[in-house]
């Protein structure tokens, strides 16, 4: 998820506000509004006498009315953790029950803030929820779940066992988990996030003050195709489910820059799709050839692996090969 609105409006329409009258727990966004259920019990029947029927799932009621969308959902807050991106492209967005620009990160941001009293409680809560999952992954315990929250504790185990030296840059970090984690799990490493989202970083970086720890990790706004430092100022640099999310000329651009700031390593983590997945705002899908030719434009080795997806290892020509820790590499 490269971009998130979060932007608040207030839904107009005189029928939509006579339904959502009096309703706890309720995120408007233009012309989207999406209730918790956990919060009105009350609200489905309410709705559904006077707007009709509404589209059904395991977790949502999609109500819609003079060209306005009520998305209804029955998550409570301890459910609320990144599996909620899988329940929002299979559940809303794939099946075309909410049609509105930008639908999966506005769907997505109504359901985390209409979780919550406000919204830095509810983004607190969506973290540690989902932090808690994916450290308990990185330390050799179960997730649980088929969803992206016991995915992604693979992927970031693998790529934490990938890292090399004591600095890393995480391109596309979106929001963050993999810095955040890091800090908990190797506070020795220096760990530098680049996203092009401004408001993912101030995500990331209020729950990293929330946790009132030491740091050396920071925050920074960019783009992947020109990063903002210079030539081999990390150790590792990684792009952990990005370059899917690249038209091709912007992802050889950013694969560019990657090695050219990176001393040591670059590792690149993508989906194997036959299709990009238009829910999630894939522009692209990768095979095992085709990230070798995306590695063969950069003039670094590159070596190819499957697991939870396809991974590219890039080390720069006639290094040696090198396979321990970042902790421990020298």
């Amino acid at each position: 998820m490269p971009f998130l609105q979060t932007n608040t409006g207030t839904a107009e329409t005189p029928t939509l506000g006579r339904a959502l009258a009096g309703a706890r727990r309720t995120h408007r966004d233009g012309e989207l509004a999406v209730v918790s259920e956990v919060a009105n019990p009350d609200l489905r029947n309410r709705l559904a006498n006077r707007l009709g029927p509404p589209h059904e799932s395991a977790h949502f009621a999609v109500f819609s009315v003079d060209g306005e969308t009520v998305v209804l959902h029955r998550l409570s807050p301890e459910r609320i953790d990144n599996d909620l991106a899988e329940l929002v492209a299979a559940e809303l967005v794939r099946p075309g029950h909410v049609a509105l620009a930008n639908a999966f990160e506005r769907c997505f941001a109504g359901v985390v803030l209409s979780s919550g009293p406000d919204p830095a409680s509810a983004w607190r809560t969506f973290y540690s929820n989902t932090l808690r999952r994916l450290e308990s992954g990185l330390v050799g315990r179960e997730v649980g779940g088929p969803g992206p929250v016991a995915e992604f504790a693979g992927i970031y185990a693998r790529a934490r066992s990938l890292l090399l030296g004591f600095s890393l840059l995480d391109v596309g970090t979106c929001f963050g988990f993999f810095p955040l984690l890091l800090r908990r799990l190797a506070p020795d490493l220096r760990t530098t996030a680049l996203d092009l989202s401004e408001p993912l970083l101030s995500l990331a970086r209020s729950f990293a003050a929330s946790e009132n720890a030491e740091t050396s990790g920071r925050f920074v706004r960019g783009d992947a195709c020109a990063l903002p430092f210079g030539n081999a100022s990390f150790d590792t640099v990684t792009a952990l489910h990005l370059v899917e999310h690249l038209p091709p000329e912007a992802a050889r651009r950013a694969l560019g820059e990657m090695c050219r700031v990176a001393r040591r390593r670059v590792v690149v983590a993508v989906p194997l799709e036959s299709e990009p997945d238009p829910a999630y705002g894939h522009l692209q899908s990768f095979e095992r050839e085709s990230l070798l030719d995306l590695a063969g434009t950069t003039g670094w080795r590159g070596t190819f692996e499957e697991y939870r997806g396809g991974w590219l290892v890039l080390e720069p020509p006639g290094a040696a090969k090198n396979t321990r820790h970042a902790m421990h590499g020298a």
